[in-house]
């Protein structure tokens, strides 16, 4: 049985059929059932930056986002990664781009992670090839 409860502000609970697209140096990983990511303007979370719509790739890199509402260019952020009964990790970040969905509501956004992720954590949150 998955989780039951809701997300917090700023969450968004990942289906366990979200198939993430990779690119060339990053194959598709498919996250772990129940994984969450919210995305905050501060470490502690106090700030939430806009909800977060979907998760639509993970690397150690970086990740892509359709957030509520844009982010600017260069912006800070903190992703959040976590799992119901597992690990938590927070990721800082720096929005590289932000536009606006052109088919339903949200803003595609990117997030350019420094450091990247350790490989191992990424794997807690994803199947990784």
């Amino acid at each position: 049985m998955g989780d039951t409860r809701a997300p917090r502000r700023g969450s968004f609970l990942l289906p366990e059929s979200n198939r993430l697209e990779g690119n060339i140096a990053m194959p598709s990983a498919l996250l772990r059932a129940g994984a969450r990511v919210a995305c905050f303007s501060f470490p502690d979370g106090a700030r939430s930056a806009p909800d977060v719509l979907e998760l639509l790739d993970l690397s150690c890199d970086r990740a892509w986002l359709r957030l509520s509402t844009p982010l600017g260019a260069g912006s800070l952020v903190f992703v959040h990664l976590s799992l119901p009964q597992g690990p938590v990790f927070l990721a800082p970040g720096q929005v590289v781009s932000s536009v606006e969905d052109p088919g339903q509501a949200g803003h595609f956004t990117g997030v350019c992670f420094s450091p990247p992720l350790l490989t191992l954590v990424l794997r807690q949150f994803a199947f990784v090839g």
